[in-house]
């Protein structure tokens, strides 16, 4: 019990070393020496032996061996514990159980493995680290000798060997071995790992050489037996379940062949085969390894590619949405148990992956028809036939199924689809037809084009051509959204009927009137209707807007005119066009801003002619609108002075002297009417030209007003005609010649002291302006 092992382990040896160690992590200890005590020690543990099997301090000075009977009593003591690391132990109790049964000294091994990689690992001497570890003084010196022996290995490979050679994967098994220490490496356990590693190795390569022997002479059952049993030694060599496939696939005749059914589908191949009827064994459940062979022919001499795996299935069905379209393959079937090979593998027949396109749907329209169809991801064109009245056909690439088949004639048309692939010699191969029929019916002709002539109170001539089929009539359209297409086709049930009774008239054409309120907007659609379909046409939208009410025009002390006038509600806009000296203008005034701020325009002295004109809505295909027309006077200055005699002559008449300084007279031309002229216009609108302005007509001389002289008494001038005595008055139309105009006053008729002033009276005096002399010269005493 206290001699020293020559050689300390090299590898652990125990089942899913990983889970040991997440565990001992879990519980916060190094090694599992230190876990397996009973509750209340395992935060102080006891010191222990591990030289000759792994021993607990027990009563009376007795040491307690790690035994089955140990770790059920442990087991007991922890269940009834209420430390909450319970469930940890208990798990970890567990594995050293299954340890024990696998290898009575598994612990003790196991524990020698963690403490010499911790010897080796923690800083200090070898002894001390073991000492603090919890190994018995008596037992600490000769351990820390047996750690200078052994030489460091890769944990990795240490710690995952036992896993792979127990699940029987001899490639990872034989790959972890080359990292390990070589034969003696001073474990009799890693020695005999590697020994019997090269005996299954050639065990199974022997199984496979005599497997395709007896294949090659026909023995099919034997050449499966020997696949099954070196996949037996060998869990991850797919080899022998390659062998199985070659047999099924070399076997003129295998059994079962029609046991497995392929179909090719839209979504790839749908495989069906019967279950597998022989016992489980060791009562693992059977499952099924689908495999995929290339069937097509190659040139002699040629190696076939190896089957894929498409994976493993638990019922007798598989989808394979990853098949070549356009190749020749066919399907084998495996049965596994544990993933083991249990019998000979089915063989399906050799079938073409050429499914045809799905979800045929036919649109029919107004002579047309629309096509969709859902092709297979792999196509790389379809072909699309059309018989009937007429034959047509179309090569669709590959993408999104729809086309548009225009220009078809009424009547039964017949559509047949198929997919087109690319084999693997590169050859087109196409798949099995779908067809399916569509009837086009007689639509009705929309109506081509509208003419919209206005005549007087608001009344709309409207003339269009009568369409080739179905009946056309004028009818209202009341919702606010934007009107239907021409050509749109209309939902059933609107309950179409006319707005007013259209006539026929010469050429094909139909005839109405259409009457339209002032300030009312009106909306009618042309519709052409047949048997219960009904097709849109032209819109018709009439604007009948508001007219200028009590409009008036005056001058501003700076020459310019001020307007006011009725706003023509609801127009939004108004226009207004003014000419003056052969000069147009044009300005459009909103409402908000004209009711905000007023509307001047910046007018010069000459007169000019106003035309005010409401704007309707853009939307509107014919405006009905009256402008108002205002004409404005010329500004006119008027200058005078007053000349007396000298003072030798005071009895002599003073001579008043007048000059009007008159503008340019307006230019001539036709006025504006308001009025648009007819339209004829294609489907949807033709809209009027708005006019570049007003032109005044020619009218007689301005009118100007009468000049009137008055004199006040003493010495305060007047403000008003009234406020004075009249002395002499000059009618306006004297004046209107332009030229200097003269006048006498007596000036006996003044009562001395006074104050003389000149006055502009009448109706037009607001538009001239008089330029007084020098106030002094009107002062007499």
């Amino acid at each position: 019990m206290h001699g020293a092992p020559a050689l300390l382990p090299v590898i652990p040896a125990v089942v899913d070393f990983a889970g040991w160690q997440g565990e001992l992590d879990a519980l916060r200890v190094p090694h599992p020496a230190r876990a397996l005590l009973p509750p209340g020690r395992l935060d102080a543990p006891p010191e222990f032996r591990v030289l000759d099997g792994l021993w607990f301090p027990a009563r009376g000075h007795r040491w307690r061996r790690a035994d089955p009977g140990y770790l059920a009593e442990l087991a007991d003591d922890w269940r009834q514990s209420a430390d909450p690391r319970a469930r940890t132990v208990l798990a970890l109790l567990r594995r050293a159980e299954q340890a024990l049964q696998l290898d009575p000294m598994g612990l003790r091994r196991l524990t020698l493995y963690q403490l010499t990689e911790l010897a080796l690992t923690e800083g200090g001497s070898a002894e001390e680290t073991l000492r603090r570890l919890g190994v018995h003084p008596a037992e600490a010196a000769a351990l820390a000798v047996a750690t200078t022996v052994r030489p460091r290995v890769d944990r990795t490979a240490a710690e995952a060997l036992w896993d792979a050679w127990a699940g029987r994967r001899l490639d990872e098994v034989g790959a972890l071995l080359s990292r390990l220490p070589g034969t003696p490496s001073g474990d009799q356990v890693l020695d005999a790992i590697r020994h019997h590693h090269r005996s299954e190795l050639a065990d199974r390569d022997a199984l496979l050489g005599e497997a395709a022997v007896h294949a090659q002479h026909g023995e099919r059952a034997a050449a499966v037996r020997c696949c099954l049993r070196a996949a037996r030694i060998d869990r991850t060599d797919r080899r022998p379940l390659l062998e199985l496939v070659r047999i099924a696939e070399a076997d003129e005749q295998p059994p079962g062949r029609s046991r497995l059914r392929a179909e090719p589908t839209a979504t790839g191949v749908e495989l069906r085969w019967s279950p597998f009827s022989r016992r489980r064994p060791g009562g693992a459940p059977v499952e099924y390894q689908v495999f995929r062979l290339d069937a097509t022919a190659l040139p002699p001499g040629s190696r076939p590619a190896d089957p894929v795996r498409l994976g493993t299935t638990e019922r007798p069905e598989l989808l394979d949405a990853a098949v070549p379209f356009g190749h020749r393959v066919r399907y084998a079937v495996v049965p596994v148990a544990a993933d083991l090979p249990v019998g000979a593998a089915v063989l399906g027949p050799p079938v073409v992956v050429a499914p045809p396109p799905t979800g045929l749907r036919l649109d029919p329209g107004r002579n047309a028809v629309a096509v969709s169809w859902t092709a297979p991801a792999s196509a790389e064109e379809v072909r699309v036939t059309r018989t009937g009245p007429a034959r047509a056909e179309w090569t669709h690439p590959a993408g999104p199924g729809t086309l548009s088949d225009l220009g078809v004639e009424p009547g039964v048309h017949r559509y047949a689809l198929t997919a087109g692939y690319r084999a693997a010699d590169g050859a087109r191969v196409w798949s099995a037809e779908v067809a399916a029929t569509a009837v086009v019916e007689r639509h009705p002709d929309p109506v081509a084009s509208v003419r919209l002539t206005p005549g007087p109170d608001g009344a709309v001539t409207v003339e269009w051509p009568a369409p080739a089929h179905g009946r056309s009539m004028l009818t209202a359209w009341g919702d606010d959204g934007p009107l239907p297409a021409p050509g749109d086709e209309l939902p059933t049930g609107l309950g179409l009927s006319p707005v007013t009774a259209a006539d026929e008239v010469e050429d094909g054409f139909l005839r109405a009137e259409l009457a339209v309120a002032p300030g009312t907007l009106s909306r009618c659609l042309l519709v052409t209707v047949l048997g219960g379909r009904a097709v849109a046409g032209p819109g018709v939208v009439v604007d009948a807007v508001g007219a200028v009410e009590r409009a008036t025009a005056g001058r501003t002390p700076d020459g310019r005119v001020r307007l006011a006038f009725v706003w023509p509600d609801p127009a939004v806009q108004t226009e207004i066009g003014w000419s003056q000296g052969g000069e147009r203008h044009r300005r459009v005034v909103a409402r908000s801003s004209y009711l905000r701020e007023g509307l001047v325009l910046p007018v010069d002295r000459r007169p000019c002619r106003i035309v005010l004109t409401p704007v309707g809505r853009a939307s509107a295909d014919l405006v009905l609108s009256t402008p108002a027309e205002l004409a404005v006077p010329p500004h006119l200055r008027i200058a005078w002075r007053l000349e007396r005699p000298a003072r030798l002559g005071r009895r002599r008449p003073w001579q008043l002297r007048l000059h009007a300084d008159l503008p340019t007279a307006p230019d001539s031309g036709p006025a504006p009417t308001g009025r648009p002229a007819p339209t004829d216009r294609p489907a949807p609108t033709n809209r009027p030209t708005p006019t570049d302005g007003p032109t005044p007509d020619d009218r007689p001389p301005w009118p100007c007003p009468d000049f009137v002289l008055v004199a006040a008494p003493g010495a305060v001038r007047p403000l008003r005609p009234e406020q004075g005595e009249e002395l002499l008055r000059v009618p306006g139309a004297a004046l209107l010649d332009g030229l200097p105009h003269r006048a006498e006053l007596d000036p006996r008729r003044i009562v001395r002291p006074a104050v003389l002033r000149g006055f502009l009276v009448g109706p037009h005096a607001g538009a001239a302006e008089l330029q007084d002399p020098d106030p002094d010269s009107l002062v007499v005493r």
